[in-house]
């Protein structure tokens, strides 16, 4: 099935549009966007959080104290498990 892109694109552009709206409604003094870096960061959070949860087998408190990448750990854990010559 071929993607319908003339209908990706108006939808992309429907949703850009009411997200600058939003901004620009809270630039002139509204309320703060339903989509904003704050909301952005704390989403950020618990997924850093869940990746540190599986990475220490552990629930994890939120606010993060950690100041290191579980990510990056995982990541670096899968290729060793791949190959083990490789080493960090």
């Amino acid at each position: 099935m071929e993607p319908d892109l003339q209908e990706d694109a108006e939808y992309f552009s429907s949703a850009t549009s009411g997200l600058l709206a939003d901004l620009v409604t809270w630039i002139e003094g509204g309320p703060e966007p339903a989509v904003s870096g704050n909301g952005a960061r704390k989403t950020t959070e618990m997924i850093m959080a869940a990746y540190d949860s599986a990475r220490r087998g552990t629930i994890i408190d939120l606010p993060l104290a950690a100041t290191d990448f579980p990510l990056e750990d995982l990541a670096q854990r899968a290729i060793e498990a791949l190959d083990p010559a490789v080493r960090s």
